[in-house]
């Protein structure tokens, strides 16, 4: 696009410019956006992040967030962005471990996991249906951010 700059981006101080409101929004389904270092550093705003995202918000684009973060679970995560004065859902954010609960119930159902972490995932893992968990790892073992040992 002829002329395009961050300049012209909400979040650098510029308007949005007309030939992206017209062509390009329309086109655009939806957005992944990475957390960290993208929207916060240390769950702090990066300059700019929460208007920008008020715009995208405002121009009525889906939007989902991913972290690979892995001893926070969605709920926990939504209310740091929120905090930092971006509201989002948790039904929007996608983690390392809910795409791993997802990925192996479709390529391994019935395989049993035992997970090592240091963090209560619990919560997203039931809504995720993570395969069934137990003292037998038939499969899988799942070892993340365990923490000093």
């Amino acid at each position: 696009m002829r002329g395009w700059s961050p300049s012209l981006w909400p979040a650098w101080g510029g308007g949005l410019p007309k030939e992206v409101s017209a062509n390009v929004v329309g086109a655009i389904e939806g957005l992944l956006i990475d957390i960290d270092g993208v929207l916060t550093v240390s769950w702090e705003p990066i300059d700019g992040a929460p208007e920008a995202m008020a715009t995208l918000r405002g121009l009525g684009i889906p939007l989902r967030f991913a972290t690979n973060t892995t001893t926070r679970t969605r709920a926990e995560v939504a209310s740091l962005i929120t905090s930092a004065g971006m509201p989002v859902e948790p039904g929007e954010i996608l983690t390392a471990p809910v795409a791993t609960a997802v990925h192996l119930r479709r390529h391994h159902p019935g395989a049993r996991c035992f997970l090592l972490n240091s963090g209560d995932l619990s919560e997203d893992l039931e809504e995720s249906s993570w395969p069934n968990t137990g003292p037998r790892t038939d499969r899988w073992t799942w070892w993340s951010s365990v923490g000093p040992v």
